[in-house]
């Protein structure tokens, strides 16, 4: 009973407590933070502790299964591995102060990590699937919920847990004009939660698609329900990535069916139809309304209200002072030289607005090709996969982070980044069928 704690019960407690606690973390973090300040790093890290915790148990449990040899030989596992040595050598190369690599590579590798303990758990314990979803599920309502429920709180109902200035603004404006208010639910800012809200959304599209006919008329309804909120998260958070991501994650589900048969093809494009035409319908009500509606949201770039440096002008400058540096060093700056950890450094600190010149920059071109491949492989491996609604909402909407990622470092947010790829270990292990 004690072999089967240790190998099977703790792992599958701790990884549920992660999957849910990722929908809770930014206000808990902020909450203890303001009101325990001492406290406040040990908390902000309690994922990863209990991260860490869970692979070693897995390792354990690797070895006296005695399944080395056919996880080594793996194609994921290699080039996780592959990527986190990279990181080390990385570190040893470049060297960076010891707080701005810890940060670093726990940014780095955590999504990674999570993603390979799931593979190798679940795939040795199917019967926790159901569980983690459950618990993913259970915070996916909480995300979506709260960002619904923003709609008519006030603005600054966040403020009593600490939220403001020196921790997570409570929310945030479209260039500084308070008539377009962009609210983060329970994550760290707009984009997060619109790149959040656009995979949840992808996979209720998805599994709409292949279980319609399997399920109740009730369960049409929660999810249409649920599909609602999610896009009118994603439209509320006014990022302008996450609605390419939602079309694009969409869009492939919805090619992908239709080419299935003659009339699925008929429905699609009459739905595609459809869709388009209410939007032209809502944009044309919504421009009439306000006519600075495009300049704002869309544009950025209304002369009346906005001021003359706007994100589109601080994201250029970004790119290019990251891709200046990127093709100067070719081996990177540093773990931990980019983005948020970089703050805890001696250096200057650099954001750039844009994931693939993000880990350029941190750990070189190899570092990036590392990763493209095994992002490549598991949206392959999901592909292969696609008849099972989880896998192929997961590469929907897989595909939509990888375009939100030309615009954004989205997976440095640890809810997105450990969503999408704790999503895809669960649907690639070896009975997801």
């Amino acid at each position: 009973e004690m072999k089967r704690l240790l190998r099977e019960k703790i792992p599958a407690w701790f990884l549920c407590t992660i999957f849910f606690g990722l929908a809770i973390h930014a206000p808990l973090t902020v909450w203890v933070g303001t009101h325990w300040p001492d406290y406040a790093l040990f908390v902000k890290a309690w994922k990863e502790v209990l991260l860490l915790i869970v692979l070693l148990l897995v390792v354990i449990d690797v070895t006296l299964r005695r399944q080395w040899q056919r996880w080594l030989s793996d194609r994921i596992i290699q080039l996780a591995l592959a990527f986190a040595l990279w990181h080390g050598v990385v570190a040893l190369l470049v060297p960076t102060s010891g707080l701005a690599l810890l940060s670093g590579l726990l940014i780095d590798l955590r999504f990674v990590a999570l993603g390979v303990t799931v593979y190798v758990f679940v795939s040795n314990y199917p019967q926790y699937r159901r569980w983690l979803l459950r618990m993913l599920g259970a915070g996916a309502v909480i995300v979506i919920g709260f960002a619904a429920a923003q709609l008519v709180l006030p603005r600054d109902v966040l403020v009593p847990l600490g939220y403001g200035p020196t921790t997570i603004e409570p929310y945030q404006t479209v260039d500084s004009n308070s008539a377009y208010v962009r609210i983060n639910s329970t994550l760290r800012g707009p984009n997060p939660l619109g790149a959040y809200a656009s995979t949840v959304l992808t996979l209720i599209v998805a599994y709409s698609a292949l279980q319609w006919r399997r399920i109740s008329h009730m369960r049409r309804w929660v999810l249409g329900g649920m599909a609602l909120l999610a896009a009118l998260a994603v439209w509320q958070s006014y990022s302008r990535s996450a609605l390419l991501a939602v079309a694009v994650g969409v869009g492939i589900v919805a090619i992908v069916r239709a080419w299935r048969s003659q009339a699925s093809r008929r429905i699609v494009l009459w739905g595609a139809g459809a869709i388009l035409g209410c939007g032209v319908i809502v944009g044309s009500i919504g421009y009439a309304r306000d006519p600075h509606f495009i300049d704002n949201v869309i544009l950025h770039n209304d002369p009346t209200h906005g001021p003359t440096q706007t994100s589109d002008s601080d994201r250029i400058t970004s790119l290019q002072a990251g891709l200046a540096r990127a093709l100067q060093q070719p081996l990177g700056t540093g773990v931990g030289s980019t983005g948020s950890a970089s703050l805890l450094g001696n250096g200057q600190s650099l954001i750039i607005e844009n994931h693939y010149l993000f880990v350029a920059h941190e750990i070189g071109w190899i570092g990036l090709l590392l990763l493209v491949a095994l992002t490549t492989g598991v949206l392959v491996k999901l592909w292969h996969r696609r008849s099972y609604w989880l896998a192929f909402g997961s590469f929907a909407g897989g595909i939509g982070l990888t375009v939100i990622g030309l615009f954004l470092p989205v997976f440095v947010d640890d809810t997105v980044s450990m969503l999408w790829w704790g999503l895809a270990a669960l649907a690639i292990t070896e009975d997801g069928l």
